[in-house]
């Protein structure tokens, strides 16, 4: 393990040790150890002078209120999400949730030093199952609370029952958590959210540079498609078919090529402006011997592009030559099942523009790029004015125990988002000059002081 906790801050580490083993962090949506991580992270918030309360999707909301008038505004929000995938890294995440702890403490403080004023109350939501592991779709709780899960998202996911239960509904009452009649009216300006890249872009940057630095996503959110493959034919026995007999029958050879077309494919379509991502997993099928030589595989594809037409272009063109591949498998079959589609999100300029005046006027370095990763950012974006913030992940490693940003990168994120989200909150947004202030249904704020919600 890389990461030597002790030097971070504690609110990031008390977070982060939930579901932490040896082989990495073990925090799956809706489980009891994600539920142990909202607790915490509630606790924290409360001990700050925060009132909170969980809306019906189980995300966590907090509220700092800078004075009893501002109540009844609209806030500003950051968050981010404390789930991880089976045995992953500690900052994905979980940083982001620790992040606007942080800032909230040191805006309070300055508040109270007479240093700033908010115009604008400020929250920080701590989503549910933001990772795509345990239930086949990410963003979860942000898709609730935002109206983006329909009924046909639920009943391809995986573990759906578990799902259903975690959030109290039955058959017949699922659809009250998908229309919203819940009657919530919670209001909100804009969300920031600060995440670790999960690339090595900065990284490069900052070696290229000498200097640290953040990044700033302006560019968008990407967007994501996952389809099944599915690929049969008749078996055979590894000792007794001759090699000679054996074209067009090894669905683990079918596999690889598959795999390969994929690669060379997206590293064709793949450009700096016009990003195209494609993956393929291999997942792993019960049932198999080490003498009877392979009849089916199950494959993952995972296709991601910042613009539409990029995505349809490069999804037409693996899917005919993936049919054209299995043309030579006689006898086998192909069959493709999408699991989940998420659509891109174009960010607008409010917010990212202020946190690059907020790095300005800290005197950080900033560089600009987008998120070829899917965030709860991309749901709150569709709605609101949203943005983010990137921090050096090292050597582009994410998702894995070894996953690492360094204290020295974690501070100045604290610092930028801290700065951001006071600009934030004291600025008029090009949105609010035009349409009015952005508001959707979203749970209500407590009414009183230590108000709280279950």
């Amino acid at each position: 393990m890389t990461v030597e906790l002790g030097q971070y801050p504690q609110s990031f580490e008390a977070l982060a040790e939930v579901g932490l083993s040896p082989e990495g962090r073990n925090c799956l949506g809706y489980s009891k150890e994600e539920d142990e991580a909202h607790n915490r992270a509630r606790q924290m918030m409360e001990e700050i002078g925060m009132e909170t309360e969980v809306d019906p999707w189980r995300n966590l909301h907090g509220y700092f209120f800078p004075d009893e008038s501002s109540r009844d505004l609209p806030t500003v929000a950051m968050g981010s999400h404390l789930d991880s995938v089976p045995n992953g890294g500690v900052f994905d995440g979980v940083l982001g949730v620790a992040a606007a702890i942080e800032a909230v403490k040191r805006i309070k403080e300055k508040i109270e030093n007479g240093e700033i004023s908010l115009r604008s109350p400020l929250e920080i939501i701590a989503f549910r199952s933001e990772e795509s592991s345990r239930f086949g779709k990410s963003c979860l709780g942000s898709g609730f609370m935002t109206g983006k899960i329909s009924s046909e998202d639920i009943d391809r996911l995986k573990n759906r029952d578990a799902l259903l239960e975690a959030l109290g509904v039955s058959e017949e009452t699922m659809p009250n958590i998908l229309n919203g009649i819940f009657n919530l009216r919670n209001q909100m300006r804009a969300y920031l959210e600060l995440h670790v890249e999960q690339s090595d872009a900065i990284e490069r940057e900052i070696a290229k540079t000498g200097e640290q630095m953040i990044g700033v996503v302006c560019k968008g959110i990407a967007g994501a498609s996952r389809d099944s493959v599915r690929i049969k034919a008749p078996t055979f026995h590894t000792g007794s078919l001759p090699m000679a007999e054996r074209k067009g029958r090894d669905m683990a050879v079918a596999a690889a090529e598959i795999i390969l077309m994929v690669r060379s494919l997206a590293s064709t379509f793949d450009a700096n402006d016009n990003p195209f991502r494609a993956t393929v997993n291999i997942m792993n099928l019960e049932g198999k011997s080490p003498n009877v030589g392979s009849g089916r595989e199950l494959l993952m594809l995972d296709t991601r592009a910042l613009y539409p037409e990029r995505m349809d272009e490069g999804r037409r063109e693996i899917f005919r030559r993936m049919y054209e591949i299995m043309g030579r498998y006689p006898g086998a079959e192909l069959l493709v099942d999408p699991m989940s589609f998420t659509p891109a999100c174009r960010l607008g300029d409010d917010v990212p523009e202020l946190v690059e005046s907020s790095s300005k006027s800290l005197g950080v370095p900033f560089m600009r790029l987008p998120s070829m990763a899917g965030h709860d950012a991309g749901n709150m974006g569709r709605i609101f004015p949203a943005g983010m913030i990137f921090l050096e992940s090292e050597g582009g490693v994410s998702h894995d125990l070894t996953e690492n940003t360094t204290p020295e990168q974690v501070e100045l994120g604290i610092r930028v988002l801290t700065e951001s989200v006071v600009r934030i909150a004291n600025t008029r947004l090009r949105s609010e000059q035009t349409d009015g202030i952005h508001t959707h249904l979203l749970p209500h704020r407590p009414e009183k002081e230590g108000a709280l919600a279950s």
